[in-house]
């Protein structure tokens, strides 16, 4: 089971560190948070359900900051936001299990059962009883972004997104493919024109989410079910695809090039990508 969803383990490590405790110095906070999780994807919020607000993603500042009270961070995910801890309170930051299981598709009920991942799970905990007042405002407005350009488009692709099950996934063959093909380093999946824009439409015809990890480039998201929103209005290089959904993200390319040397493109689950699930490129 684990070789075919990803091995999620009990304790939660942040920094290093079990359980930590940040004791806050002012009452503002700033926070840098990276899923560096083999496979769990975390579904974020303050146990007193406290307001925070987002302000980057992968790439960077967001254009706007908005608020939120949860947060959803897949596998190498990366989002800043703000905490406004000025009530002196004990706050602690937990993942809700529940809601990853709901994300799972037809695998989530029998993993959590097996693996019993339904617990929910404390993060770390911020102490602000003995904080200064932040002279520090939050703003509206962050940094304008040099957005891609549809009307530049001069290509789109299909990345499909597939797993096998059967005897090959039981076994611990590659079992994880993208476009029909599993990761062969002798071969380039695509060529892509230095400086040029593309849209890639990813389609997830498994029963389990992946998040699809593309190097060299940040993209971003411009559909998907339910809309885009939160940190993924902002520049992205990671992006979790659905069960039977379809992710569309737009690019501009950098104008370096090197027909001998690819990047990949890939699952972020460790066990999807080491049985199959990547592919390389060119920028030429």
């Amino acid at each position: 089971m684990d070789s075919m969803r990803g091995m999620k383990g009990n304790t939660v490590l942040v920094n290093g560190v079990v359980s930590p405790v940040l004791k806050a110095k002012k009452s503002l906070l700033r926070l840098r948070l990276v899923n560096g999780s083999n496979a769990r994807t975390y579904h974020l919020s303050f146990n007193d359900n406290r307001v925070f607000t987002i302000i980057g993603s992968d790439g960077g500042l967001l254009e706007h900051s908005i608020k939120a009270n949860t947060l959803r961070l897949a596998p190498a995910e990366r989002v800043e936001i703000l905490v406004d801890v000025s009530d002196g309170g004990r706050p602690i930051l937990q993942h809700a299990a529940a809601q990853e299981s709901s994300s799972m598709g037809g695998m989530g009920m029998m993993g959590g059962m097996m693996n019993n991942e339904r617990q929910d799970m404390d993060i770390f905990q911020i102490d602000a009883s003995d904080t200064l007042k932040s002279t520090s405002s939050i703003p509206k407005n962050l940094v304008k972004h040099n957005n891609p350009q549809q009307s530049a488009v001069s290509k789109q692709r299909r990345l499909v997104l597939q797993m096998q099950m059967g005897p090959r996934m039981m076994l611990g063959g590659n079992a994880f493919s993208i476009n029909g093909k599993t990761m062969d380093v002798n071969r380039i999946d695509e060529v892509v024109k230095a400086g040029s824009t593309e849209i890639w439409h990813l389609e997830n015809t498994s029963m389990m989410p992946h998040p699809l990890h593309i190097h060299n480039v940040q993209f971003k998201v411009i559909a998907r079910r339910g809309g885009v929103k939160g940190h993924e209005l902002g520049f992205k290089d990671v992006v979790l695809v659905h069960p039977r959904e379809r992710v569309s993200v737009i690019m501009k390319f950098p104008e370096f090039r090197d027909a001998k040397i690819p990047y990949m493109y890939h699952c972020h689950i460790l066990e999807h990508e080491d049985r199959g699930m990547m592919g390389q490129f060119v920028v030429v």
